[in-house]
């Protein structure tokens, strides 16, 4: 058999999920996302260093692509492409710190190609990104560099560990506007406490929908959120159902 017992649901499941995508994709364009203050803020912050004469700074986490955190990277590259075209559009310094050295091409590719985009190109340099190859050579890096440049932003998106809430407080120390993002539990706490804005799990997922307002993303949003509500509607039933003494839901899922 292809399928095996007790993996009968998670077919049907997952085909129904591919479906809604489908549909979403195709039928659900010209919605739009909700306002997310942490993305809104990252423009905010890039104006405030150009009239400071002062640089940004942006890392995109530790994750890499090897990993679980693959997707929070990914998420974070596209939000460094956002404000590498905002930095070549406005005159504004770029500075990026990297410490996973298999992303290091896709930042420079992605940093070079903003800056093409907004016909700036004679303005991109390599040496924008700085690689680090650990974590304490980062914080070791970003703090000396803060206080070196005094920079106005630091926008930190992506996977982060212990370095989150030694960067962002001393981002703070040397009055940058700090804006952290992530999707670890772990380390949203350091950075509620320590930034100005907080881009929060799924929100850095939308970021790049969000920013570039693309209608084929943002459907695709659109039908992931649809999915969650499946699911979740999926759980409240079989909880209830449970409570009343109705295994059918549970012995269904068991399939």
């Amino acid at each position: 058999m292809i399928i095996y017992e007790g993996k009968v649901i998670g077919f049907i499941l997952g085909t129904l999920f591919f479906a809604i995508l489908i549909y979403a994709t195709k039928y659900l364009k010209g919605r739009s996302i909700r306002t997310i203050e942490g993305l809104d803020a990252i423009e905010e912050a890039v104006g405030r260093a150009v009239e400071m004469g002062r640089p940004v700074h942006d890392c995109p986490g530790g994750g890499g692509f090897d990993s679980q955190y693959a997707q929070q990277t990914m998420a974070a590259i596209g939000i460094i492409g956002h404000v590498a075209k905002l930095c070549a559009s406005r005159g504004a310094e770029l500075k990026v710190s990297v410490n996973v050295a298999h992303t290091l091409p896709a930042v420079e590719e992605m940093i070079r190609s903003s800056y093409l985009s907004e016909g700036k190109i004679e303005e991109y340099s390599p040496d924008i990104v700085r690689f680090l190859p650990n974590q304490n050579a980062l914080f070791s890096y970003c703090m000396g560099m803060f206080e070196r440049e005094k920079v106005a932003a630091n926008i930190m998106v992506g996977a982060y560990f212990w370095e989150a809430i030694v960067i962002a407080e001393h981002g703070g120390s040397v009055g940058a506007m700090n804006i952290g993002g992530t999707a670890r539990q772990s380390q949203l706490p350091a950075f509620v406490a320590s930034c100005d804005y907080v881009i929060i799990g799924d929100e850095m997922f939308a970021a790049n929908a969000y920013v570039t307002k693309d209608e084929q993303q943002i459907a695709n949003i659109a039908g992931q959120d649809m999915v969650r509500i499946v699911i979740l509607a999926i759980m409240v039933l079989g909880t209830l159902a449970s409570l009343v003494g109705i295994d059918t839901i549970a012995k269904f899922l068991a399939i």
